[in-house]
């Protein structure tokens, strides 16, 4: 009945949309009702909105997952499998994270230490997960992230580094 790619498309926008339908009900209530309903109406339209950004962000970090290999984050640990290459690190472990552009492809690298590296496709299945593990990351700009995301040219781009701690033998006063 429905096209394949049209449910696709829909599939990748379902959290935009249902972050309008949100914000659609919580000005129906505001609008049509009184009283303590009517707040509801309009802390459920900001609840939409702000789940509308979140969303959005989510949207523009897809790939196609059209790639070589699986992605997948467990209690912290994120691995990824590929035809050639892979392995698990551990999001408390990664010391930055940089996007490589090279020719038509992109990979996310994380460099867990001086010699550990993982490259992910960026179209890799369920990449999305890395959303969800970037913001793990203390301090990490979601925007710079998808911003260097949408740059076309080749380049090796460091969005996140971890941030000197105590911990690490720096001394921060």
């Amino acid at each position: 009945m429905i096209r394949r790619e049209a449910l696709d498309q829909i599939g990748r926008w379902r959290e935009v949309l249902l972050a309008v339908a949100i914000i659609c009900i919580g000005i129906w209530m505001a609008w049509i009702t009184f009283g303590l309903t009517q707040w509801l109406g309009y802390g459920l339209c900001l609840t939409g909105a702000v789940y509308l950004v979140a969303a959005i962000q989510r949207v523009r970090f897809q790939g196609t997952g059209a790639g070589s290999g699986v992605v997948q984050l467990r209690e912290r640990e994120l691995s990824y499998f590929g035809p050639n290459n892979g392995g698990v690190v551990s999001l408390d472990d990664v010391h930055s994270v940089a996007l490589v552009s090279e020719g038509h492809s992109k990979f996310w690298v994380l460099e867990v230490g001086n010699t550990t590296r993982l490259r992910i496709p960026t179209d890799a299945r369920d990449v999305n997960q890395l959303f969800d593990a970037f913001m793990e990351l203390r301090g990490i700009k979601m925007e710079k992230v998808l911003s260097a995301l949408e740059q076309n040219r080749e380049r090796h781009i460091y969005v996140w580094t971890r941030p000197p701690t105590s911990d690490d033998g720096v001394v921060l006063h």
